[in-house]
């Protein structure tokens, strides 16, 4: 019976363990942080992205809008791509729990950035523009 009790106790402080780290603030003066604007030319649809210092992010693609959670890395890698890892909190559509990795790279200014699905600039969006 107490091992049952100490397994219980580990998978929930597990859990709390996981779920703080959802909502971990992104490091004083990241990157990332603001207001990101991008147009998808072929069909002309303006998406925008804000990311919040707080590791929530508001993101909005003409009538769709999703409430999401969001890590980013400290750092970039030796290639300059910084780990972003989301989950939807707030969608409908996707209530599947499951994570969006990507990674993005800045311009040296920080006013542009591109996000791709690998840490290469082979598969990317954008650029996307800082609005704020």
């Amino acid at each position: 019976m107490k091992k049952l009790a100490l397994l219980a106790l580990v998978v929930t402080a597990s859990a709390l363990v996981a779920t703080a780290a959802a909502h971990e603030r992104a490091p004083s003066g990241h990157p990332l942080v603001g207001t990101w604007q991008w147009t998808h030319q072929p069909s002309n649809c303006t998406e925008v992205y804000e990311f919040r210092a707080d590791g929530t992010a508001f993101i909005e693609s003409r009538a769709e809008r999703t409430d999401n959670t969001f890590t980013v890395a400290a750092e970039p890698d030796a290639n300059g791509f910084y780990r972003v890892v989301q989950d939807c909190v707030n969608d409908a559509a996707d209530n599947t729990g499951l994570e969006s990795v990507n990674y993005n790279v800045f311009t040296p200014d920080r006013k542009q950035m591109l996000t791709c699905y690998e840490p290469t600039r082979s598969a990317c969006f954008g650029p996307l523009r800082r609005i704020k």
